[in-house]
Parts: C-alpha cells; structure tokens; sequence
C-alpha cells in the first residue's frame, strides 16, 4: 500500500514478507536499543548493516527505514559465510540482504502492508464478526446511494428476514462501537462509503447527512470520519475510489509502529504461514515449529503472547483456556467455512436428497445432531472439516455460535451432553401455542420478587448479545422442556439451573431481564441460585465487551429492578426502578405505585450475595495455578498492598513488587505479589487459605467478590 496506489500481496509470493520486515527491523533505530538474543557477531553484508538479531524489536506496522542504520562507516569486514549460522537462516538472511542491497524492496515511509477482511452482511454471519472485530482495524460501512433509509434490504440465504437499511447501518456502527470501541479515543475508525455514484441523482451531501443523523444521538458519531466517499464501483477511473485508498493509507500510516514486538516472532509467524493448509494446529505443533527456527522463541508463555497478540489481529484464533488451549485455528476463515454449512446446509446440501427431510427439521428447530453435522461437512468438502469435527465445535462453542443441549438426570442432578447442537442466531419467536405452554409453565409457580434489568446503551446490539448469552446458558444449564415444547426461542429461554431452581432470560425493549423461578414449593432461599445466574450471564456479557479492552462490564448497561408483586400478575410492573439511585434507600414503593413496596438491602439479596463467600460451603484445599492467580489479580483493586500483608509478606518485598512492576499495570502488580507469596510460602499454596485471607481484609481491600464466586464456581464444576 503507498497512498493511492495499492498492490496484491500474491499468496505465493507472502514468503516476501518476511524477509522484507526482518530487513526493515535492520535499519531502523530500535535495533540500536533491542536485547541481543544471540550475541554471536554476525556479518551479513558488504554494506556495513549491523548483525541480523533475532533479539531485535520489529513494530506492528512498519516504520519508515532509517538511512543511518544502514550506512554506518566502513568498519566491517566484508564475509564470505555466515559463521555458526544454520542453513535455514542462511536462506532467511539471503533474501533479508537481498532486500537490504534492493533499496526500492524494502518498505518505505510511504509504503504499508495492511489485511482486508469483507464481513458477510448477511445476518446468519453476524454471529462471527466479533472475530475479526479489531480496534486497530478501519472500518468501511458500505451502503447502496440508490436506496432510501426506510428501504427494506432482503436476506436472499433467508428471505423471510427482512431489514430497512437504516436498522442494518445502525446494527453494523454499533455493534463496531460496542465491541471494539471504547470511550478513551475514537478507535476503530469508521469511513462511510456510498456505491451506485454513477446511478444516484440526488443530492450526496444530503444523502450522507441523513446516513451521520443516524448516529447524531450515540457514542457512534466519535468514531465516524470527518469525510465521506461516493464511488462507481465498477469506475476503475474514479478518481473518489484513489482519494478513498489515500484516506486509508493515511490513517493507517498514522497508527503504524505504536507498538514494539519482537524480531524473533517473525519466523514463527512464517513457519505458520508456511502450513497454514492445516488450518489447525495443536499447541504442541506450534512449539515444534518454534523448535525448527535457528533462533526459536522457547519461552511457552512469550509463545502463548505471540499467539494472543495475532488472536487479536484476527490472523489466527487461540483461548488459552482449559479445553482450547492445546489448540491453535491459524486460519480463521476456516472456522466460517465450518459454520456456514451448518448454518446454510441447503447450499452445500442440495443435491443429497436423502438429508432434505432432517435440513427442514434444522431450519425450524434450529438444532442440529451430531450425525446430521458430519454428514453435511462431508458433503460440504471444505478441507479439513470432517477431520477437524471434534475440535471445530470446540471452538464454535466457545465463540458462543452453537451450543450443544444438555439434560439433567432428575435422580442424581447431574447433567449430560446430549448429542445436538443449537444455533441461537436461527431461533423463533415463540408461536401461539407456545406462548400458551409458557404461561402453563409459569402458572402457580413462585417466582423472584424482583425481576432484574440490564438496560443496554444501545438496543441495535441487543440481539447479539442475546444470543451469545444463550449460547453460553444452553452449555451450562439443560433448558426446560415442558408438555413436548422446548422452552428456548429468539426473544426468551428458560434454563434449570438446579432441581429446586430455574431461570428466565426474555428480551425487553433495550434490556435482557433475569427472573427466578421455584420449581418446588418455595421455602426459605438464601438467594443463591439467582445470584449465581446472575453473575454468569453478567460474566459471559463481560467477556463478549472486553475481547479488545479494559472496561468495567457493566459500562455497556444500568441495571434496574423491575417489582414482580403477585399484582402484577407475574408480568412485573410497567415501570422500573435503577439499583444507583436506591443504593442508600430501606423501603422503596412499587414503581407503578399499587399499594404495595419492598425493601430495598432484602430485594438485592436476592440476585446479590453478601460480599463473603460463607454461603457458597467451598472447600477448596488444592494448590493454586498461575492461571487461578492471573483471574484472582483481575479481581482485586485498591489498597491491594493490605492484603499482600495479611497474607505474610513484608513492605520491602511489596515494594518491589511494585517498583518492578510499575509500567505493567495494577493486574500485573497484584499478580506477582500473590505469585511471591505463594513461593514464601508452598505450605499455605491452596484455593482455601487464600480464600479466608482475602475474606478477612475485604474491608479495607478492594475485592470484586462476584469474580471470585465466578473463579470458585469454574473450579467446583470442572
């Protein structure tokens, strides 16, 4: 890319890349100030150029190359070979002296390598955007100038989904904004693009207007780009189609070398590239891999941030995460080919009649069994799918696109997998007749006093997270079956979350609400079960706003509570009350004003524990991971210090915790002060001991203690 005139980087000449960068790294500065990794001396060029150094710093994107670096005084001997060097780096730092002797091959200031992603529009691909979703990404929402704002836009995999245009502009921004925005700068960048120019008569500056008016009142409008562009698509002459590739490469240039990463990433990052056919690959493979490079990263945990780092680039796809983490997708689209036979079997499908009857049973009930998925990725031939089964749907649960359906045995209260998948994207609105086998279901039944809210800033994303939450609730709680319906649709599903216990998430203007329901005759609860729903259905809402950022869950909504009186006839009231403004309050009146009201502290104890963990009867008496250390960190805030005391550690050890790690961040400081501790002390190293301490200071230190129950329950049902 250099300005307006872009090249395609050809897939089989992408090796290029590599040495390119490698070359780029040398004539930079920063190679002055990078730690050495081989402090061998290498000579590699007539030229004078310092020695290759795997050690070396190499930026995100690239830097414009340093003259001086590369023109040093002529001190360095000329070398016929390069001394204790393998043959494999001698062919990487061939074509990296190559670049260096090539001055026009090696990327310049006005020269960046970028990666296009085109998102399906249609709404059944709406459930793996957030893959791809990237703050350092610029965004392009296209948009057909020939269509009005109120026009309806068919889904032609879908026909019966119809959406005006407007609604699906605002869904696109918004869900940009809310998933990979935050309220620190105006990153993504979103560029308008208007197409058909040449067949739009009206008037653009109007045209636009009306398309910005639609983010006018949102945190969206921050993130729009002070131009707009209205091109003939088809034009190549258009001269709006180069002032776009300039305003590109203009913005990207700006945010180009942000960030340092290191230079021995870059053979990894080949060596991948080179068995990308794979498409995916064990933890192992890739350390194996590391292994093959003359200057391998070794270190697992700097080889688990490389994988991160490109996790967030959207270049490959790694959780490290119990169950995910021995895997490794190094290529995404893989997983989108997966899902979009699954999702649309009937056009990988069509010329096996023998599976039309069950593909018409997927379309209305949006569950599809085990057998019926392998027979369709084998009659898909996507590379790999079949091969892969086991390990795609690992990662398509785990991206929250399908769930499998679970059913809990009543003699025991145990759970099992069945077997079937559900893909929450292709529910229903309930029918009549199930709407009748919802207030079946509902009816004598006791239920929570008080329904809780969680009102989202904006409702265009609201579905979206509806169905993530459903997708996550369906793989922890079998959804409730009553008289033959299964009680789990587009816009309200029930779950069992114990015998005695279930929970109803619906759908409600611009708020997802949480209703408990008792199963059997309601005696004295300690609101347990609510609570842990609750933080659960906060939790997986947290993770699906935080993939990209630092930011407090509950940023993206208020909560409020809605009174669920026997007077309002199991609907809840009209009106709602929010949590902030009650927090000091005893008795609060109902919010439709009957003649009834509650107190206040005694409704939030039903969906909100007491800050101690006593009514969780937890005994936890194995020793601590750094993973359970690294989620325990997150949890804990201010006065941090106090608790580094209790637990046995001196002021001098924790000030060098803090001196040491200063520019890291609080998360980071708290960890490796629990980390010394538990080196001081293997003999006090378990879940309990460190469970009482932080109990003990919970008044002094600040403790998210819905995180900590969140960690504890995590390990009592793994």
């Amino acid at each position: 890319m250099k300005g307006r005139h872009w090249e395609t980087y050809a897939s089989e000449h992408i090796e290029e890349e590599f040495p390119r960068r490698l070359a780029d790294v040398i004539r930079t500065e920063e190679t002055e100030e990078a730690i050495i990794y081989n402090r061998t001396p290498v000579n590699i060029s007539q030229k004078n150029t310092e020695s290759l150094r795997m050690g070396a710093v190499h930026k995100k994107t690239l830097a414009p190359p340093n003259r001086k670096t590369a023109q040093k005084s002529s001190d360095v001997t000329r070398s016929r070979y390069i001394p204790q060097i393998p043959s494999k780096t001698q062919h990487l730092m061939r074509k990296t002296l190559k670049h260096l002797r090539k001055d026009d091959s090696v990327l310049r200031e006005d020269e960046l390598l970028a990666t296009f992603w085109d998102f399906g529009g249609q709404f059944i691909y709406y459930a793996t955007h957030q893959i791809f979703h990237s703050r350092d990404a610029i965004y392009l929402l296209v948009f057909d100038l020939t269509k009005n704002l109120e026009d309806v836009i068919i889904d032609y995999d879908f026909p019966d989904r119809k959406e005006k245009m407007k609604n699906s502009l605002l869904f696109w921004a918004n869900s940009i904004e809310a998933f990979a925005g935050n309220n620190e700068d105006h990153k993504p960048t979103i560029i308008l693009v208007g197409t058909h120019r040449d067949e739009f008569t009206g008037d653009l500056d109007q045209k636009f207007e009306e398309v910005i008016c639609l983010f006018s009142d949102t945190t969206v409008k921050n993130h729009i780009y002070e131009k707009w562009f209205a091109i003939a698509a088809m034009d190549m002459d258009d001269i709006q189609i180069d002032a776009l590739r300039e305003t590109i490469f203009k913005i990207g240039k700006e945010s180009a070398g942000k960030r340092k990463l290191p230079a021995k990433w870059i053979p990894l990052e080949n060596a991948i590239l080179e068995v990308s056919h794979k498409d995916i690959l064990k933890f192992q493979n890739i350390i194996e891999l590391d292994e093959t490079n003359d200057f391998p990263i070794r270190d697992e945990n700097e080889i688990k941030d490389f994988l991160k780092y490109h996790h967030g680039k959207g270049t490959l796809v790694y959780f490290d995460e119990v169950g995910l983490k021995d895997f490794v997708v190094i290529n995404p689209q893989f997983l989108i080919n997966a899902f979009r036979c699954i999702s649309t079997p009937k056009l990988f499908c069509r010329w096996n009649f023998t599976l039309e009857p069950e593909l018409k049973k997927v379309t209305k009930s949006a569950i599809l069994g085990k057998e019926l998925l392998t027979s369709i990725w084998s009659n898909a031939k996507i590379r790999n799918c079949k091969h892969h089964k086991d390990t795609l749907l690992l990662f398509l649960e785990r991206h929250r696109i399908l769930a499998e359906m679970l059913k809990m045995d009543e003699a025991t209260g145990k759970v099992f997998p069945l077997g079937k998948y559900l893909i929450p994207i292709m529910l229903k609105t309930p029918s009549v007749y199930s709407k009748k086998v919802i207030n079946l279901f509902l009816d004598g039944k006791q239920c929570s006093k008080i329904i809780l809210g969680l009102e989202f800033k904006s409702d265009v994303i609201l579905s979206t997270v509806y169905e993530k939450v459903t997708a996550a609730c369906l793989g922890k709680w079998p959804p409730i079956e009553y008289k033959g319906e299964r009680l789990v649709f587009k816009n309200i599903c029930f779950y069992e979350i114990d015998p005695s216990h279930a929970g109803m998430v619906v759908v409600k203007d611009k708020a997802i609400e949480l209703t408990g329901i008792y199963l059997c005759s309601k005696t004295e609860d300690d609101g347990t079960a609510c609570d842990y729903f609750r933080r659960y259905i906060e939790m997986v809402i947290s993770e699906e706003f935080q993939k990209f950022y630092e930011s407090k869950s509950d940023d993206q909504y208020n909560k409020y509570l809605r009174c669920n009186h026997s007077e309002h006839n199991g609907i809840g009231s009209r009106g709602v009350r929010y949590i902030e403004p009650l927090k000091n309050c005893g008795t609060v009146s109902c919010p439709d004003f009957s003649n009834h009201s509650f107190e206040f502290r005694t409704a939030m104890k039903e969906w909100f524990l007491e800050q101690n963990l006593s009514k969780m009867h937890v005994s936890l008496m194995r020793r601590l991971t750094e993973q359970d250390l690294n989620k325990i960190a997150q949890a804990i805030g201010d006065n941090w210090q106090l608790l580094g005391i209790s637990l046995g550690l001196t002021s001098n050890e924790l000030q060098h915790v803090k001196y040491d790690t200063q520019n890291e961040g609080l998360a980071t400081s708290i960890f490796y002060m629990l980390n010394k501790w538990k080196q001081k002390y293997p003999e006090k190293d378990n879940v309990q001991i460190l469970k009482n301490v932080m109990e003990e200071s919970s008044e002094a230190v600040s403790i998210n203690w819905d995180k900590i129950r969140n960690i504890l329950d995590f390990d009592i049902h793994k």
